[in-house]
């Protein structure tokens, strides 16, 4: 799910003015008082994670200590993982009657949008064949990018890794190392 306008959930703690924005001027000096947190605010980010955190608290979620992007819910209908990610939220559960419940509950909190099921997070492709039961976690557009980034894409990959065993030797820089 997508949290739309996210930033402008929190409110802001001080008084913050800004100029009029080019192409918005009226024709006087006068300037605004934000009332919400805009996106280029340097405190934008810890005010919509305070906004964050309290929603879920008060859902009844428990934030990871390990990782504070992390909530999680237990309850006899079962367990919710949500993983944050500034305003992307990938939602695991136990079951699709719990998927309902928590969609419903984090609209009634926010303005947001379902992106379906996940396909990409932080990189990694995820793809779940429901008839195998299977779920499969592949970085290949990461790695072609890297590849492209450092021009390798037309590198000669290798299968399989060397024998652990060799014990490579520092040589002369006017010999040449055997080839296997």
């Amino acid at each position: 799910m997508d949290v739309v306008g996210a930033y402008l959930n929190g409110e802001l703690n001080e008084m913050i003015y800004m100029e009029q924005l080019p192409g918005y001027e009226d024709g006087t000096n006068h300037v605004y008082r934000l009332c919400r947190p805009l996106y280029e605010l340097k405190q934008s980010g810890a005010i919509w994670n305070k906004k964050l955190n309290s929603e879920f608290i008060s859902l009844g979620f428990t934030q990871l200590i390990a990782d504070q992007c992390v909530y999680i819910q237990r309850n006899t209908d079962g367990i919710v993982i949500v993983a944050i990610h500034v305003d992307d939220m990938t939602i695991l559960v136990s079951s699709n009657t719990l998927m309902s419940q928590v969609k419903s509950d984090l609209n009634s909190k926010f303005d947001t949008q379902d992106l379906g099921p996940v396909k990409q997070i932080l990189g990694m492709e995820i793809t779940r064949d429901k008839t195998t039961g299977s779920i499969t976690i592949t970085q290949t557009q990461y790695l072609k990018k890297i590849l492209e980034r450092f021009q390798m894409t037309k590198c000669y990959p290798v299968t399989t890794l060397p024998n652990p065993n060799i014990k490579l030797d520092k040589t002369s820089n006017d010999t040449k190392p055997a080839l296997p």
